[in-house]
């Protein structure tokens, strides 16, 4: 098992420079393995993470795209899933921000922060771009669990 390294992640917010900067990773089984997570079988993904700063502004644009296998809802075996999540964030220096300034499309930082990890954000937007119900096709299930389940074409 390839284990990820503790920074392979992690962009170094001091001296950035105004402008666009890209960050490219691959996303494979490790990351997941090293959050403990069962839903994701394997994983292909490549994700760029766009910075595009302006004075003290950072806006993100963060793009995976590739493909997870969860398990099938209703065989268990593997279903491969094609994924394309996109997502824009900002970035905010707030010093001391409550709980309750934090929202979905603003990752609030303490203005002496240098780095800015993009582990939590990557697995979750992958996690959250998995769709609720994960079936195969009917005619892709594993045939054995069709027929128990009476959904085959001889009822």
């Amino acid at each position: 098992m390839n284990m990820i390294r503790n920074n392979e992640y992690v962009i170094g917010l001091a001296g950035l420079h105004n402008g666009r900067t890209s960050y490219e990773y691959h996303v494979g089984q490790d990351f997941f393995d090293s959050f403990g997570s069962d839903m994701v079988r394997n994983a292909d993904l490549h994700v760029v993470a766009d910075l595009d700063k302006s004075g003290s502004d950072i806006r993100l644009s963060l793009r995976m795209d590739g493909t997870v296998t969860v398990e099938c809802d209703r065989c268990l075996e593997d279903l491969v899933l094609p994924l394309a999540v996109d997502v824009a964030l900002a970035v905010k220096f707030v010093k001391g921000a409550a709980e309750d300034t934090v929202s979905d499309d603003v990752i609030i930082l303490e203005p002496g922060d240098t780095e800015l990890d993009m582990r939590q954000f990557i697995y979750d937007y992958v996690i959250v771009g998995i769709p609720l119900q994960k079936v195969h096709d009917i005619k892709d299930c594993n045939p054995d669990v069709v027929r128990l389940l009476g959904l085959g074409e001889n009822k």
